[in-house]
């Protein structure tokens, strides 16, 4: 089966690109024996009519302007257009909607996305009244283009249902796996000599935007922890900053690159805990890849967090906005409870082992794609145009 993979802001094939969602993509349909062509990436320079509308917008607004430019929106119509004249793909993929927002498919097209720009802008409101509305336009017509949709959290899917008038049954759910490679994640875990407990107890912090994934909030809670009488330990990766004795910065590891991978893979395997504060995240990455260590996630309900660590299962999801304190009383009952502890460790591995890969994720990809490809040219979804 043929798919033609359309890449709007990253190249696909590069493991840093983005969160790495692309190249996840592009493997496991690889994987899967489908036979792809990757069409894109279109991010070019902007017209001047955008530069324009783009200044006149930021003279009277603090907000950014619309995140898919209309012109890469053309170009890529385009260009899929062009490959499917002459290819002929069985199912076009993407992984950024907005890529068929003028794009008149004559094959199915499959679209997976994390969050719609109206669930985003309820939990983490940062677009100005213009720019959402344009971005809602975007993407009710490339909805309107597909014939399934994949979405990696339940609360996504509900905003699909609600906002957007989307068919329940045309949509596909399933948790956004780690983007580590097996050649890093242990295949075999001992989770009480790998996560004994010791101290100072190691916590690991893993984001690259401070603002939205909290990490004021993560470096407040080592010193909760203290007054509770636990010493604790704190990594930051993927941030800059100055280190002190509770606080240690890594900076960015790329996971192109050997051993920097190697390193990152270690801060998994070290920590006790990964702590995950956002205040928003469509569907996490990172909480996937810390299962693969059997290192639970304490985080809060944000978005779609509640699919990447189910409470109990593979971390402990707080309330939405819950404070450092609240962080730590949670950490402060697992070090008390040695048992428990390690209980969470082996469900959380046990989780990433049943859900939480590409192995698994990339067959359901798959599934997914030939159901698309068996509805034939008929698009399914409903569209608001």
């Amino acid at each position: 089966m043929k798919v033609l993979y359309a890449a709007l802001k990253h190249n696909p094939e590069n493991r840093d690109g983005g969160s790495g969602a692309d190249y996840g993509f592009l493997r496991a349909l690889r994987d899967n024996g489908f036979e792809v062509r990757v069409e894109g990436p279109w991010a070019g320079d902007s017209t001047l009519a955008e530069r324009a509308a783009k200044r006149l917008y930021e003279s009277f607004s603090s907000r950014p302007f619309i995140k898919f430019r209309f012109s890469d929106c053309w170009r890529s119509a385009r260009s899929l257009a062009k490959a499917c004249a002459s290819w002929r793909p069985d199912v076009v993929f993407t992984i950024f909607p907005a890529t068929l927002t003028f794009f008149r498919p004559p094959a199915p097209c499959v679209a997976r996305l994390d969050t719609t720009f109206l669930g985003q802008q309820r939990h983490f409101p940062i677009y100005g009244r213009l720019p959402l509305r344009a971005s809602v336009w975007q993407e009710r017509r490339a909805f309107s283009r597909c014939s399934r949709l994949i979405t990696q959290s339940e609360w996504c899917r509900e905003n699909l249902i609600s906002d957007y008038d989307i068919p329940p049954d045309l949509i596909r759910v399933f948790p956004n796996p780690s983007a580590l490679p097996d050649a890093v994640v242990p295949k075999m875990l001992h989770v009480r000599e790998s996560k004994r407990l010791q101290s100072p107890l190691r916590l690991l912090f893993v984001g690259r935007d401070a603002v939205r994934k909290r990490l004021d909030l993560a470096l407040q809670v080592p010193e909760e922890l203290s007054r509770l009488g636990i010493a604790s330990r704190l990594v930051v990766c993927g941030l800059s900053g100055a280190s002190t004795e509770c606080v240690r910065y890594m900076g960015l590891l790329k996971k192109s690159d050997a051993s920097q991978l190697k390193a990152y893979a270690a801060l998994y395997q070290d920590a006790h805990l990964l702590i995950h504060p956002a205040s928003f995240d469509p569907s996490p990455i990172v909480t996937s890849e810390a299962a693969g260590f059997g290192t639970p996630s304490i985080t809060n309900d944000a978005g779609g967090i509640r699919t990447s660590v189910k409470d109990g299962v593979s971390g402990v999801v707080l309330p939405r906005n819950s404070s450092a304190d609240k962080y730590a009383a949670v950490i402060a009952g697992l070090v008390q409870a040695p048992e428990r502890y390690y209980a969470l460790c082996q469900t959380t591995r046990d989780r990433y082992a049943k859900e939480l890969n590409w192995d698994v994720a990339g067959r359901l990809v798959a599934s997914f794609v030939k159901e698309a490809a068996e509805v034939g040219g008929r698009r399914d979804v409903r569209g608001a145009l």
